[in-house]
């Protein structure tokens, strides 16, 4: 069973969120799906701005770590080793590919 903490974190704060002209005790009453929306769409914004760009040091660090470990899983362990989720691995790893750092591949063949 897969929970995604995130979009609790996200959907909780959105419950909890303070309300425009509203009062610290009685937020649970007030708070409007519109409101709610509003504080959500907020998180998302903010950690989209917080995002940086991937630099191309990042992409060959990538490729670095994705190469030490070709024979076994290879994006498996630029997550483990740099922090990523398996997802933004994954996306890394093409974004090494697309900037030249690793080599084209087909499904089942791995190649560094």
């Amino acid at each position: 069973m897969v929970i995604n903490l995130d979009a609790i974190a996200v959907n909780l704060y959105a419950a909890v969120a303070p309300v425009p002209d509203g009062n610290a005790f009685n937020w649970m009453w007030r708070q409007t799906e519109e409101n709610a929306s509003r504080a959500q769409r907020a998180v998302y914004e903010a950690r989209k701005a917080r995002r940086g760009a991937v630099t191309r040091a990042d992409l060959e660090r990538v490729a670095e770590v994705y190469r030490e470990n070709v024979s076994s899983s290879p994006t498996r362990a630029v997550s483990e080793y740099l922090g990523y989720t398996a997802r933004t691995a994954a996306r890394r790893v093409q974004q090494a590919r697309d900037a030249g750092l690793l080599p084209k591949t087909s499904k089942g063949k791995r190649r560094a």
